[in-house]
């Protein structure tokens, strides 16, 4: 027997169930909805598995996970690569759908040592006995201050995620608080993201991380007062849902950091919180914080069809 309640939009959540309905069979944590013509079988966690009875033509959308954001003036999270188109399904083939968690933000502590523990996001995948998988990847994490630690400003992945903001200058990825770099490196997979923005030198407050990059665009540059805004994100023409924003860069305390949207979280400026978590099921980018970065939030798939 099946588990079903209703989401905030009025849709039917099953988690953790098995759904026969005469044409098709699903398994997992997922929602079903309608948008126009279409049903959406949308997975929102772990791996789950969609089967038809007949050959179906299908639109899919898949979203890898948002990257998190790095601390002290850390640059904001890429967000999660995309991969969109129709293809067919064949009958009685199970197909897995595998969706990526977002990245863990940098930790909210004092410690030098700690900034560069936040992590990327983790790739979303559609794969089947006979089928080429289609794999979108998880968006790089955001670069810290002074413990930069690769990828710093996002050296692949879905996009990039922004630069940290540097004590004494820009220069190489090291440990050493005065080599940190501060400029990005573009992603190496074509299609699914943009770079990251660069973050600014400057010693105590004059550090501001870069946005991270979005599907749609790139993530701003940092200045002295201002953290570099989120690359904007995806519009799904289907749901015309968002996507796979970056995350907003981090400053410290005399400054104003970075927005986002289309899914990821804004920049922060407090001593005592972390930065804005990018939104679960969108695969956007953490904020970059001064004193902690934000969540990358978890990526989707989304198979539709009439």
């Amino acid at each position: 027997m099946s588990l079903s309640m209703l989401n905030s939009s009025g849709s039917s959540c099953l988690r953790g169930s098995t759904t026969n309905l005469s044409s098709y069979t699903v398994t997992g944590t997922y929602t079903k909805s309608t948008s126009g013509n279409y049903t959406l079988i949308s997975f929102t966690s772990g791996t789950g598995t969609i089967t038809f009875s007949n050959n179906k033509t299908i639109n899919y959308l898949v979203v890898g996970g948002g990257g998190s954001g790095g601390s002290n003036g850390g640059g904001g999270g890429g967000g999660g690569g995309i991969q969109i188109g129709t293809t067919t399904f064949n009958k009685n083939i199970t197909y897995s759908c595998t969706v990526g968690i977002g990245g863990n933000g940098s930790p909210n502590s004092a410690a030098q040592t700690s900034e560069a523990n936040n992590t990327s996001g983790n790739s979303s995948s559609i794969s089947g006995s006979g089928f080429t998988t289609i794999t979108a990847y998880g968006g790089a994490k955001g670069g810290s201050r002074d413990y930069g630690g690769g990828p710093v400003g996002g050296s692949g992945y879905g996009s990039g995620g922004g630069a940290g903001g540097c004590a004494t200058g820009s220069g190489t990825n090291t440990t050493s608080m005065s080599t940190v770099s501060n400029t990005y490196t573009v992603s190496p997979y074509s299609g699914q993201g943009n770079a990251g923005g660069n973050g600014t030198a400057g010693v105590g407050s004059g550090a501001a991380g870069g946005g991270g990059g979005g599907y749609g665009g790139i993530g701003g540059a940092a200045n002295t007062s201002l953290g570099g805004t989120g690359g904007t994100g995806y519009q799904w023409s289907i749901n015309s849902s968002y996507y796979a924003g970056g995350g907003g860069g981090g400053i410290t305390t005399t400054g104003t950091p970075g927005t986002a949207s289309s899914g990821g979280g804004a920049g922060s400026a407090s001593l005592t919180t972390s930065a804005t978590n990018g939104t679960s099921n969108t695969g956007g980018g953490g904020g970059g914080g001064l004193y902690g970065g934000g969540n990358g939030g978890t990526g989707i798939v989304i198979i539709a069809f009439t």
